[in-house]
């Protein structure tokens, strides 16, 4: 994956920038080191996901499933086993940005919007 540069960030926040929910949500920016996603540890808290939790992404009619992991260390969280899968079958790339909606908080489901650069 390429660097993102400001502007390019600054174009993809603004693609995604009118989508506003009354239900939780995130957004990530794709950057080079996101071969994992990050999810807020603030936002897995809210919507009581677990370590080690399993997670499913939805994008139109297909679904993959990936884990909910925060690091030994403590630092960061993100998503682990199918997300480069996830990430390859919707062709993210760098500058790309990903509305996660919670549809369904008791077995976890997220719906992803991509707004592409």
């Amino acid at each position: 994956m390429k660097q993102l540069n400001g502007k390019d960030k600054a174009e993809a926040l603004k693609k995604a920038s009118g989508f506003k929910l009354k239900i939780p949500y995130f957004m990530v920016v794709m950057q080079p080191s996101f071969v994992k996603a990050c999810e807020p540890v603030s936002f897995a808290k809210k919507m009581y996901i677990q370590n080690g939790q399993d997670v499913m992404l939805k994008v139109g009619d297909q679904s993959w499933e990936v884990r909910f992991l925060i690091p030994r260390n403590g630092r960061g969280d993100s998503f682990s086993n199918s997300w480069s899968t996830f990430a390859n079958e919707n062709n993210l790339r760098v500058g790309d940005v990903c509305v996660f909606k919670l549809i369904k908080s008791d077995d976890v489901v997220l719906k992803v919007s991509i707004f592409r650069v």
